[in-house]
């Protein structure tokens, strides 16, 4: 462990989490079923495979799996669509449809025999559909098996779940077909039986906080009600900081309205608010001007609601550090200064995991010096893994684990 003294850091410092309020609850109760439910709500980087499995690892990996969470099928890995489903994954430009999924997608047809399978480890199953005059039908199987139909027509438009309960088995296959008419289907949540955390990362490439507002406030309400989140991220604010920026007291006002929705539906959840990570100018080595107005307007919103604040900016090493991840060796961002690399994205899910209450039970992160390559480590059974993750390396050496060095 001495070897790697000087490169651990940690996030607890002055330096790591220099933007970190304590607003944040330091505990976060689980639910009755032994669940401590997340749900993140962000842009690309959060719908970021990479990012997904470091900080789902993050959590249930200290704190146990209990279950997949929410997802939009077709748009996530592990499922899988017949061709006649149309997929939105935000808010379509000057539309005046509200009724979306929670991060504002949603999946729909009007063909009958379209069919969604996701396949995995779950006993409970909630999909919500979207109710509305001249709905059509669907059908739940299991392993191949009938459950019962779901009937989407109805008087006015709604966000309605559908709950199954399903037998435990080694290997568990749902499918989802269409009867006819119209269907449009706004999410789907997969939980086990054994306690842990459920990990919702709702990302949309693209996406601005404000895109939460686009969706019907009843239908936001009922969808997040439903998830019983015990913790609520907000990871927004790249795409704010393109062109002219934001104006700041309007963009802290939204995320204002936003905090107070999540708070009618979950009111007894934890709310942090994620800065974005930094972004480079393409050109040179700083950052793009206007990240800092963004940030700025992020950490009063969190102020003036009293909810949590990351600085992702600056738990990464603050302004330029995206130009000098992309300059590593191996890199940690993507050649955009905007956009990382799986390794740079296990690092800031480090970061994220560290800051959220009730799952950085631990230890602290760590931080390695972006000039050091991946790091191999031989374990006691002899096999080399190759990783840059402090989470990875931490357990790695905590279980007997050795540096190999070249």
């Amino acid at each position: 462990m001495a070897v790697f003294a000087t490169l651990l850091l940690a996030l607890a410092s002055a330096a790591g989490l220099a933007g970190f309020e304590a607003a944040t609850p330091a505990h976060t109760e689980r639910g009755a079923d032994g669940k401590l439910r997340i749900v993140q709500f962000g842009d690309s980087h959060t719908a970021a495979d990479s990012l997904q499995i470091a900080l789902r690892q993050h959590f249930q990996e200290t704190l146990g799996d209990g279950g997949f969470g929410s997802f939009l099928p077709c748009a996530a890995r592990g499922s899988k669509c017949s061709k006649g489903w149309t997929i939105q994954t935000r808010p379509a430009p000057n539309s005046h449809d509200e009724f979306l999924g929670l991060p504002g997608m949603l999946l729909e047809t009007s063909r009958a025999g379209e069919t969604i399978e996701v396949s995995g480890d779950f006993t409970t199953v909630r999909a919500f559909f979207l109710k509305q005059p001249g709905g059509g039908r669907v059908r739940f199987y299991s392993n191949g098996a009938p459950l019962g139909d779901m009937d989407l027509n109805g008087a006015w438009p709604q966000a309605a779940p559908h709950n199954i309960r399903l037998p435990r088995r080694d290997a568990q296959r749902l499918t989802i077909q269409t009867l006819g008419g119209a269907v449009r289907l706004l999410s789907l949540h997969l939980e086990n039986d054994t306690p842990g955390v459920v990990y919702s990362p709702l990302g949309v490439v693209g996406a601005r906080a404000e895109n939460l507002l686009h969706i019907n406030e009843a239908a936001f309400e009922s969808q997040l009600e439903w998830e019983q989140a015990n913790v609520v991220i907000l990871a927004y604010g790249t795409n704010e900081s393109s062109g002219a920026g934001v104006d700041e007291t309007a963009n802290a006002a939204r995320l204002g309205e936003i905090v107070d929705r999540i708070y009618r539906a979950a009111p007894g959840a934890a709310v942090l608010l994620v800065g974005p990570p930094d972004r480079g100018n393409t050109g040179g080595w700083g950052t793009l001007p206007t990240l800092a107005g963004v940030i700025r307007s992020i950490e009063a919103a969190a102020r003036a609601k009293g909810v949590g604040f990351l600085n992702l900016e600056a738990a990464m090493g603050g302004p330029g550090t995206a130009a000098r991840w992309a300059a590593a060796d191996p890199p940690l961002a993507q050649p955009d200064r905007t956009h990382f690399t799986p390794l740079g994205y296990q690092r800031l899910a480090a970061y994220i995991a560290a800051a959220v209450p009730g799952a950085a039970s631990a230890g602290p992160a760590m931080v390695i010096d972006v000039s050091q390559k991946t790091f191999r480590i031989r374990t006691p059974d002899g096999r080399v893994t190759l990783t840059n993750d402090p989470a990875t390396i931490r357990r790695l050496l905590d279980q007997g684990g050795t540096e190999v060095r070249n």
